[in-house]
């Protein structure tokens, strides 16, 4: 089978939630299917296929014009004039489109799989009649996402944005999702709303995942009460969590346990997220190449989301690392986790700061929780295994 995958900057290193799902599921198709990978790279994006080329037949890069070139201005233009929804826009190029149908055509594609609604509008890259079946792989339903980023404190500006994307994208989700023979969701959760926004569409869920075989559980803590939270720091989503937990909820910990200390890890982190870490007992790391090391120190993992969509790499990594997590209902919503069995669920700040401080003080339960999540990831989460099911589907289709 002939596999076309088209991303949206290059899923290398798997190194962020985008990245790692992208990275693991073509290494994992390409085990039965021959991948040719098409990656459209933003301006500044990375440019290391790393090893990519291991597993891929083919890796194809093509960079997407810088805002207000003239270039952009040309597609801008061309999006109008062909009536596509201005969602589309700058995502989609014309040239690019051209290539991916050169491929298509020569290497006799069979599946073309586009990962993001942001892509959807090269679905035209297609043919209409033909067997190349096509699929969109939703790493969340964006419309949704930016409804619930609107209602984050960011200021009116920012809200008004998130308003207007919210919008955009579901114009044209709703124009494009119907065309594909298949739509992927990371949750049942997901697919229930798409299905009631587009009765009748197709949705197969094909949830997040982690490696279990390169991630296995760490010893007990360095640290008596060292907390982590993990993510990419400019996603605005996190950003709201870090702050919302270092102002609502770690002082309430640190009545319990005033040595508490938070790590925050993860790339971009903005200017309000740096300036916690001249707080005391609060790092702000901004990238590091190796988050073992901060795991290692850490007890208790914490996602206090507020909004955001998909579902949590992060809460999947802890939880094959062997650390307790304590999260919100937002911040574990799609993945099959029960409170009290898996992990602690907690959204008011005090709730939250008890769950923290019931993990930090009960060793049998901290325990309890790390065994029966890490026997969840290797059941249902571990790449292999969902990697075989989305292989499964591009078999399916094909029939």
């Amino acid at each position: 089978m002939n596999v076309l995958w088209l991303t949206f900057g290059l899923p290398y290193p798997p190194d962020s939630g985008v990245r790692t799902r992208d990275f693991h599921l073509i290494r994992e198709a390409a085990r039965t299917s021959r991948i040719h990978l098409f990656s459209l790279l933003p301006p500044g994006a990375p440019t290391d296929v790393g090893q990519l080329r291991d597993f891929c037949k083919s890796v194809e890069t093509f960079a997407l014009p810088r805002p207000l070139s003239g270039r952009q201005l040309v597609s801008l233009i061309l999006t109008i004039r062909a009536r596509r929804p201005i969602g589309a826009f700058p995502y989609y190029c014309a040239e690019a489109a051209r290539r991916l149908q050169g491929i298509i055509t020569r290497e006799k594609i069979d599946v073309f799989q586009v990962e993001h609604s942001l892509l959807a509008a090269y679905l035209e890259a297609a043919p209409r009649h033909g067997t190349c079946r096509t699929v969109l792989s939703l790493h969340n339903v964006c419309f949704e996402q930016y409804r619930q980023m609107a209602r984050l404190d960011v200021g009116p500006a920012a809200r008004a944005l998130y308003r207007l994307k919210a919008l955009a994208m579901s114009s044209s989700e709703r124009h494009y999702i119907p065309g594909f023979d298949c739509c992927v969701v990371v949750s049942a959760a997901e697919r229930e709303l798409l299905q009631r926004v587009l009765p009748g569409v197709r949705a197969v869920v094909i949830e997040n995942g982690v490696d279990c075989t390169q991630l296995q559980p760490l010893p007990n803590s360095l640290s008596d009460s060292c907390l982590l939270f993990a993510g990419v720091m400019d996603y605005p989503p996190n950003t709201d969590g870090v702050m919302f937990f270092a102002r609502c909820i770690l002082p309430r910990v640190r009545a319990s346990f005033p040595g508490v200390k938070l790590l925050v890890v993860g790339h971009s982190p903005p200017a309000r997220v740096k300036a916690l870490g001249q707080e005391p007992g609060i790092e702000v790391t901004g990238y590091v190449k190796d988050i073992l090391p901060y795991y290692r120190l850490s007890k208790v993992a914490v996602v206090p989301l507020r909004a955001g969509g998909g579902t949590r790499l992060k809460i999947l990594e802890a939880m094959a690392l062997g650390r307790a997590v304590v999260s919100t209902t937002i911040g574990c919503a799609g993945i099959e986790v029960h409170h009290g069995v898996h992990l602690l669920v907690a959204d008011a700040p005090q709730q939250f700061a008890d769950c923290v401080v019931q993990l930090l003080d009960d060793d049998g339960l901290r325990a309890e929780l790390i065994g029966n999540a890490r026997r969840l990831v290797e059941q249902r989460y571990d790449w292999p295994t969902i990697g075989g099911r989305l292989a499964s589907l591009h078999r399916e289709i094909l029939m």
